[in-house]
């Protein structure tokens, strides 16, 4: 399930960019003067990003809808929504970076449909200082990114796979029944193995 195409030194990289050009193609005067003052806090918060998600520890970060009382969650999604999702602007390439992640174009989160857009794991509307932060940014199918919406977890049992964190491909755990009946079907069921650990068996199952 896990997927780690883009080195880490890459996504750095991209989230400084993200920020500069966000600078640059702003053309909001208030939004240009948060974004210079937010620029240090957001990096400080994509490290911070980091280092939790590879401890297993994403659900210790309170939600909030402001960046230090400098950014408002409606100047993030403008941001978002106005300069990264739209085809016709130069920050398009990062979210269209984004969406080629995924191997093979298929959805990381079921596997099964192709990518179309791009999914927040840490909802943007619970989690303004993550509404453009690369490691939190999934490429997904749009049932996915639909049925998602903003659900949030409390503990690591509840967590979601984390495409760039979590590694689910160690193990067989999805198996399938043959429905025999017109049309024949299949219904799939979770079954951990017993030789993982209690924590990946609860999240699995």
């Amino acid at each position: 399930m896990a997927f780690f195409l883009y080195e880490k030194r890459i996504f750095s990289k991209v989230c400084a960019e993200l920020c500069i050009c966000a600078i640059c193609t702003s053309s909001h005067a208030a939004l240009i003067y948060s974004l210079k003052l937010m620029r240090g806090i957001r990096l400080k918060k994509t490290e911070e990003y980091d280092e939790l998600a590879q401890h297993g520890q994403l659900h210790i970060i309170p939600e909030h809808d402001t960046i230090d009382n400098i950014a408002t969650k409606e100047d993030m999604e403008a941001l978002y929504t106005q300069r990264f999702v739209p085809k016709n602007q130069p920050n398009r390439a990062f979210y269209d970076k984004i969406l080629a992640l995924a191997p093979y174009g298929k959805c990381p989160y079921c596997q099964q449909n192709l990518v179309k857009t791009v999914d927040h794991f840490l909802p943007k509307s619970k989690y303004v200082a993550y509404t453009v932060t690369p490691y939190n940014l999934i490429p997904a199918c749009s049932d996915c990114n639909t049925g998602k919406l903003d659900s949030t977890f409390h503990n690591r049992v509840e967590e979601p796979f984390h495409p760039y964190y979590d590694n689910f491909d160690d193990c067989v755990w999805l198996k399938a029944k043959l429905i025999e009946m017109e049309p024949v079907s299949f219904q799939f069921y979770a079954d951990p193995p017993i030789d993982i650990s209690e924590e990946k068996r609860q999240r699995i199952s």
